[in-house]
C-alpha cells in the first residue's frame, strides 16, 4: 500500500526483493541442499532439498500473519488521505 507518488518505488524495490531472493537464492540454496543430502539420500537429494526449500512457504505465511496489522493500519491511512 503506497501512496500515488512512492509507487514506482515500490515497484521497483518489489522487483529487486523478487528477483534478488526468489531468481536468485533460491536455486543457489536448493543445490547447497542437494549436495549436502547427497551422501544420505542419493541421487533422491534434489527431492529433499526442493521439499524443505518449499517449507520456507510456511516461514513466509508466518510472516505475512504478523505483518497483516501493519497492513491494514497502513490501508486506514492511506483511505484517510
Amino acid at each position: 500500500m503506497m501512496a500515488p507518488n512512492q509507487r514506482a518505488l515500490g515497484a521497483a524495490m518489489l522487483n529487486l526483493f523478487l528477483t534478488l531472493f526468489g531468481a536468485g537464492l533460491g536455486p543457489l540454496i536448493s543445490g547447497a541442499l542437494s549436495d549436502l543430502f547427497v551422501s544420505r539420500f542419493g541421487p533422491g537429494s534434489l527431492r529433499y532439498a526442493l521439499l524443505l526449500t518449499l517449507c520456507l512457504l510456511g516461514l513466509t505465511a508466518v510472516l505475512l500473519g504478523m505483518g497483516i496489522r501493519s497492513y491494514v493500519q497502513r490501508l486506514e491511512a492511506l483511505k484517510a488521505r
